[in-house]
């Protein structure tokens, strides 16, 4: 905002620059001097620019006493708010880290507690179609006779190699999947073997699903199932049947019948967006999501499944 009034020199014509809070013309040039008075411009003004001045003084006196007030404040509770602060860190830092160590100290309990176990290997059932581990120690777990389920302790890396190698000389060897650490593959009849490895801790997993076993059956009512075509072959098994999600699985298709089905989904309404040699990925306008795999054991999966709400 301006401080100043231009004018001229009633005497000489010189341009001046007058401060607006003085009341007396001074001419620097000629001497002329002359009392002043305010125009209603210049009264408007300066009264505003007083007003300004007011209003940040006030400003400027609450801050101060704000300031003073909270400054008073810190010192006559400093050891009071020190503690606060320490007590909040030690929530924030302190406390997740006790419970992430309790955890582990748990979780190594409970590995070495199954490592000290030892299992029996069944003579019969789905034992049967896999070599036996060297070692005894960790534990089986059977559901059913359709699964089976072994962690083997104490198992050294060249014998987790090894063991692969025992259960490819049993069949296991169709639709292979294998790296470092990890080994799938199914048998002639369609069992399913999966063995992974932990090399940390020693440990061997070994999962072996039985066959899926087909018959003549009839296509689902259910209203996911119906959004999909009738395959021409309804030799299969069905695993799941819900209004939240189907597994269907279906026996009497080559790879060709798989991509023949996966265009007819997509004419359904499932539009495609994944399709190779033997899987197939696509969701409808409604949110439903569909997949299939062509399995090694000569199997069509298919899954549909409602959207999550």
């Amino acid at each position: 905002m301006s401080q100043t009034i231009d004018l001229t020199c009633p005497k000489c014509g010189a341009p001046l620059e007058v401060h607006q809070e003085l009341s007396e013309l001074s001419c620097p040039y000629c001497g002329y001097k002359k009392a002043l008075v305010e125009s209603d411009a210049v009264k408007i003004e300066r009264l505003r620019t007083d007003a300004y001045k007011e209003v940040a003084l006030h400003r400027q006196n609450t801050m101060k006493k704000a300031k003073t007030a909270f400054a008073r404040s810190l010192r006559n509770t400093p050891k009071r708010i020190a503690l606060i602060i320490l007590i909040v860190f030690a929530v924030i830092l302190i406390i997740p880290a006790i419970s992430e160590l309790a955890y582990s100290v748990r979780y190594s309990n409970y590995r070495k507690e199954r490592a000290e176990k030892t299992f029996t290997w069944p003579k019969s059932g789905l034992s049967s179609l896999i070599p036996k581990p060297q070692s005894s120690n960790g534990e089986l777990y059977l559901d059913g006779g359709e699964t089976l389920s072994v962690y083997v302790a104490n198992t050294p890396e060249d014998q987790f190699n090894q063991y692969i190698e025992d259960c490819r000389e049993a069949g296991f060897s169709i639709g292979i999947n294998q790296y470092s650490s990890y080994y799938e593959a199914y048998d002639e009849p369609g069992n399913y073997l999966d063995i992974s490895y932990d090399e940390d801790n020693n440990e061997m997993h070994i999962r072996l699903e039985k066959a899926i076993e087909t018959a003549e059956i009839e296509w689902p009512d259910n209203p996911l199932a119906q959004l999909l075509p009738i395959p021409e072959s309804l030799d299969g098994n069905i695993s799941q049947d819900s209004n939240e999600g189907c597994v269907i699985y279906l026996s009497g298709m080559t790879k060709s019948d798989f991509t023949r089905y996966a265009r007819k989904c997509v004419q359904a309404g499932f539009s495609e967006s994944y399709l190779q040699d033997t899987t197939f990925y696509g969701s409808d306008a409604e949110g439903n999501t569909l997949s299939m795999d062509y399995l090694p054991s000569r199997l069509l999966k298919i899954r549909i499944s409602a959207p999550y709400r």
